[in-house]
């Protein structure tokens, strides 16, 4: 993480351990388990089971609650992955 970089945060990240699935639209639907590191109402950290080429159009389903949202990607280093929801999460306090 770059010096400065929390203070340019929108909003403050939560620690989880919540499941996940990363939804590749351009594959056929092709779906990556995942694990969601840290979230907050802006984006998430996300440790993928396998390392993921970059994708135009994902979406990330948290589970067990089935909830789908677009997500954006910003960065990769290998099996972690920064992403960028394409609305704030308004429900995120109830998941946390």
């Amino acid at each position: 993480m770059a010096e400065g970089e929390d203070e340019a945060r929108r909003s403050s990240r939560v620690r989880t351990l919540k499941q996940g699935r990363l939804v590749l639209e351009g594959k056929g639907g092709f779906g990556i388990d995942c694990r969601i590191v840290n979230l907050s109402a802006h984006g998430a950290r996300l440790k993928l089971e396998t390392p993921l080429t970059r994708s135009e159009a994902v979406d990330l389903i948290f589970l067990p609650e089935n909830i789908r949202t677009p997500v954006k990607v910003i960065w990769q280093d290998g099996n972690l992955m920064g992403v960028e929801f394409s609305e704030p999460l308004t429900w995120l306090k109830n998941l946390t």
